[in-house]
């Protein structure tokens, strides 16, 4: 699994994610964990770790500016995204290139 949701400290959930992607089942599980949380019906706070991440194929940052713009469709239309602010804890070159191209595409 490319990353790992803790929720023990709600409505802080802590993200860490892991050196790489495999496949787009690795992905969809991303997201799919991601949308869990939504379930709880309560904002909450991501802290993303993504100093462990690795050189991800440069499709998922497409997939995930698309993921993101998703979310702001469903935001607007259904009010059920529960999402308040996301930090970001990057000290990897590569990983931060790959945020500011899905920054680029999509705004948060």
């Amino acid at each position: 699994m490319f990353a790992t949701f803790d929720k023990k400290e709600m409505p802080i959930i802590h993200v860490t994610l892991g050196e790489n992607i495999e496949n787009n089942e690795d992905f969809n599980m991303f997201c799919d964990s991601w949308n869990k949380c939504d379930d709880i019906k309560k904002p909450y706070t991501f802290i993303f770790d993504s100093n462990s991440v690795g050189l991800v194929h440069i499709k998922y940052a497409y997939k995930m500016s698309c993921f993101i713009s998703d979310l702001k469709a469903r935001k607007r239309k259904l009010d059920n995204v529960f999402l308040e602010k996301s930090i970001i804890i990057c000290n990897n070159w590569y990983a931060l290139s790959l945020l500011r191209l899905i920054f680029s595409i999509q705004k948060p």
